[in-house]
C-alpha cells in the first residue's frame, strides 16, 4: 500500500511541475502570441545560415515581428524555366515574416501597404545581422540608399507585402574586398601590357637601326683585323728587320727575367737584407 502511495505521489509531482512549466511558458509568450500580426516577405540572395524560424525581426534594436518560415522562391512560386534569370531566381531564399500590428498603431492592411510602399521608396529594406559571434542571425530593418542597393528583380507578383532585402555587412565587405581584388588586378594587367607594348616598341627601333649601326661596326672591325693581321705577317717573316729586332728584344727580356728570379729567391732566404744591405764577403782584418 505505501508503495503505490509513493509512485500516486511522484506522479503528481510530474504532472503538477508539467502544468506549471506550460503556465510559464504560456504567460511568457502571451505578448508575442496573442499579438495581432500581419504576414510579409522578403527575398535574400545570400546565405541565411544562422536565421531560423522564430528569429526576431527588429527595428534598431527593438522586435517588431518574428520569421514565420524560410524557404526558397520555387517552393511557393511557379517560376518559368524558359526565363533568363530562372535560375537567379532558383536562388532566392523567400523569407515570411510576421510584424506586429500595434508597431503600425491600428492602421488597415490597406492604410499599411500604403505606408510601406513609401517607406520602401525612401529605402527601407531588410538585411541579416549576426547577434554576436553565436552565429545567430536576425532580420534587421533599415534604410538604405536604394540607388546603391537597388531591390532584387522578381518575376512574380507576391502573395503578401512584399519588403526589398539589402545586402549584409557580411556580404558588403565580401564584395568590396572583391572590387579591390579586380581593381588591382586590372592595374596589373594594364601595367604588364603598356611594359609589354614599350619593350616591343624599344625592339623596333633596335631592329630599325640594326643596319645604320651594327653593319657598319662590323665592317670597321674586319677591316682593322686584316690590318693587324698584315702586320703580324711582315714580323714574322722569314729575314725581315721587325723578326731580328723582336728576338733580340725577347732574349734580353729573358735574361732581365733570370735576374728577377735570383733577386726574388735571395730575398726570400735573407730578407733582412732589405735593412742591413748584402754582407761583404771578406772578413774584419781590424
Amino acid at each position: 500500500m505505501s508503495t503505490k502511495t509513493h509512485y500516486f505521489r511522484i506522479g503528481i509531482f510530474v504532472i503538477s511541475a508539467t502544468a506549471i512549466a506550460v503556465v510559464a511558458i504560456i504567460a511568457l509568450g502571451a505578448g508575442t502570441l496573442f499579438r495581432e500580426k500581419i504576414m510579409m516577405e522578403t527575398y535574400i540572395d545570400e546565405s541565411v545560415q544562422g536565421l531560423e524560424v522564430g528569429s526576431p525581426v527588429k527595428y534598431r534594436g527593438v522586435q517588431i515581428g518574428n520569421v514565420e518560415e524560410i524557404t526558397f522562391v520555387p517552393q511557393e512560386y511557379t517560376l518559368d524555366p524558359s526565363d533568363p534569370a530562372f535560375f537567379d531566381y532558383a536562388e532566392y531564399v523567400l523569407v515570411k515574416m510576421a510584424m506586429y500590428l500595434d508597431v503600425f498603431k491600428g492602421r488597415g492592411t490597406e492604410e499599411i501597404r500604403d505606408v510601406l510602399e513609401n517607406a520602401i521608396a525612401a529605402g527601407l529594406s531588410v538585411k541579416l545581422s549576426s547577434q554576436g559571434l553565436t552565429g545567430v542571425q536576425v532580420l534587421e530593418a533599415e534604410y538604405v540608399d536604394p540607388d546603391k542597393y537597388p531591390p532584387l528583380k522578381i518575376g512574380w507578383e507576391p502573395n503578401t507585402i512584399y519588403i526589398p532585402s539589402a545586402p549584409s555587412t557580411l556580404a558588403r565587405l565580401t564584395q568590396a574586398v572583391g572590387r579591390v581584388l579586380n581593381n588591382l588586378e586590372e592595374a596589373e594587367v594594364t601595367e604588364l601590357v603598356s611594359d609589354a607594348r614599350k619593350a616591343m616598341q624599344g625592339i623596333d627601333r633596335l631592329a630599325r637601326n640594326l643596319d645604320r649601326q651594327v653593319v657598319p661596326a662590323v665592317h670597321d672591325t674586319l677591316v682593322q683585323a686584316e690590318e693587324t693581321l698584315s702586320t703580324v705577317e711582315g714580323v714574322a717573316a722569314e729575314g725581315s728587320p721587325e723578326r731580328y729586332e723582336l728576338r733580340n728584344a725577347l732574349r734580353e727580356l729573358a735574361a732581365a727575367a733570370r735576374s728577377m728570379r735570383i733577386l726574388a729567391d735571395y730575398l726570400e732566404r735573407h730578407p733582412e737584407s732589405l735593412v742591413q744591405g748584402k754582407p761583404s764577403s771578406e772578413p774584419d782584418r781590424r
